[in-house]
């Protein structure tokens, strides 16, 4: 297993292996049209950038991993994505720009841009779906980095924390400044990503980009929501027009004299922050983890389960991976996925991959809800406040259990228990509400006085989180009971007869 200092070489060879050794120059920006935001002016260092091999890659990787099997229309990929973040962070910067205040200058939206551009730069095939197989081998190099700093980057924001960071890109960006004169560190882009600040008194230039509301949510929201043809209702203007720095230093409850100026919403926006949760929800329940996304992202897992395994080899981009690095899967787009097939000769990979390409999804043997337990405590299954990677661990030793009671022919890469993760509410939680009209008066008050998301969350978990047991459709009734039987005996749940109606 790599330390922390070689995984940081792997990310600077990727990232050598990806960016030119030239910038390539630009006299101009470019008009750039997009179907979400419209036309929008992009400047000629950020195409630098975006037309980087590093950046471009994420035009083959689907902002919504498999969401378009079940929804077809859901194509769109990171690319666009984190050019509308750009096009967003700049309008939300805009309104947070008050004449009489002098919190922003010129310099941070360059800088803010910038972040918004490549916020999204480390993500790998399949986005989130690929997040799911490699997160478990990242996860320990994530607290060895960040011990000393108050931050919890997601696995995809580390990567791109470790690119923008490494040798490779700060060389390039230091040509690049160079050629645009710009003065901005990659450190501070970097640090924005992932959520962190360097003075608390800045706080809300981070907020633009990784905050309880910022431009990256909102951009997936309206986007997600679009290409899937799942409306939603999101008043931005009004959101925009709230907006404003405030001095939040008396709501710090660590006792420390420091100034925390961050983004506040105004009284009148509240409605609008309630829109975010509501609408959070329906996406994840209709969208992220409706069971046939969630099928397909097991089978993903499989395949890759599978692999590690049988220690397969793979030849990418003249790149020799084996999955046992969480590196190598930045070498891979989504379509790559599908050269395995020419690229093996084993029949049950071939089989794997082919499954996916042919919409040959599992099904579900098992539904776990609150309204599918007969008797026995849900917590132990339902429960997402445990450590996800133990408990990840522990589902896969119980589909193992079940697989190998069962004594199907199939492979232990095609039997899984699946319990989706719920949303955060984040933007509930870290959001303050200007309880006065005027932004001088020290009155803040959080969401929660305002709006009961806690509620709204436990609602949630009662009738919208369902977990599932799933398996190929030839073998649905023996894993069935197999699951049946293994849930009894390990956690001493019995089910009623609405687990098996489907």
């Amino acid at each position: 297993m790599l330390n922390l200092s070689e995984l940081k070489s792997e990310v600077d060879k990727f990232c050598n292996a990806y960016l030119p050794d030239e910038i390539e120059v630009y006299k101009f920006g470019k008009v750039i049209h997009d179907t979400t935001w419209g036309t929008n002016y992009f400047e000629n260092y950020e195409i630098s950038i975006i037309n980087t091999p590093i950046f471009q890659r994420l035009r083959f990787i689907n902002q919504m991993g498999f969401v378009s099997y079940v929804y077809p229309s859901a194509r769109h990929s990171r690319f666009e994505h984190s050019l509308g973040v750009a096009i967003l962070s700049k309008k939300m910067f805009e309104y947070s720009r008050k004449p009489e205040e002098h919190f922003l200058s010129d310099k941070d939206l360059i800088s803010i841009r910038l972040s918004a551009i490549l916020h999204d730069v480390g993500h790998c095939l399949y986005s989130h779906t690929s997040e799911l197989v490699y997160a478990e081998i990242l996860n320990g190099y994530i607290t060895e980095e960040f011990k000393e700093l108050e931050v919890d980057p997601s696995p995809h924001e580390f990567f791109s924390y470790l690119i923008i960071t490494s040798n490779s890109f700060c060389k390039y960006f230091e040509k690049l400044s160079r050629c645009y004169k710009l003065d901005i560190d990659p450190y501070d882009i970097a640090l924005k990503v992932i959520g962190g600040v360097k003075s608390e008194s800045h706080r809300f230039i981070t907020s633009f980009i990784n905050g309880p509301f910022d431009a990256d949510k909102i951009d997936y929201f309206h986007r997600d929501s679009q290409f899937s043809g799942i409306p939603i209702q999101l008043d931005l203007d009004r959101l925009f027009y709230e907006l404003a720095i405030s001095d939040l230093s008396e709501l710090s409850d660590d006792g420390i004299d420091i100034a925390v100026n961050d983004l506040t919403v105004g009284l009148s926006g509240v409605a609008c922050i309630e829109q975010i949760i509501f609408n959070k929800m329906l996406l994840y329940s209709t969208i992220y983890n409706h069971h046939k996304v969630q099928a397909m992202d097991c089978m993903f897992k499989g395949i890759f389960e599978y692999i590690k395994r049988e220690k397969k080899h793979f030849l990418i981009n003249d790149v020799e991976i084996d999955f046992n690095k969480p590196t190598d899967f930045l070498y891979l787009v989504d379509y790559d996925l599908f050269t395995f097939i020419n690229d093996t000769d084993d029949q049950i990979l071939k089989k794997l991959i082919k499954n996916i390409l042919e919409r040959k999804l599992l099904k579900r043997a098992l539904i776990i809800n609150r309204s599918t337990i007969k008797n026995g405590n849900i917590i132990n299954i339902l429960s997402t406040k445990a450590n996800r990677t133990e408990k990840n661990k522990y589902l896969r030793e119980l589909a193992k259990k079940i697989y190998e009671d069962a004594k199907v022919d199939c492979d232990l890469s095609e039997i899984w228990i699946d319990i989706p993760k719920i949303p955060s509410f984040k933007e509930a939680s870290m959001t303050y509400i200007r309880a006065n009209r005027s932004n001088q008066e020290n009155n803040f008050k959080p969401i929660s006085d305002f709006y009961p998301y806690t509620q709204f969350k436990e609602l949630y978990e009662l009738h919208k989180l369902n977990g599932h047991v799933f398996a190929p459709n030839y073998c649905l009734k023996e894993i069935a009971e197999s699951a049946k039987k293994i849930f009894k005996e390990e956690l001493n749940v019995s089910f009623n007869d609405k687990a098996f109606i489907y």
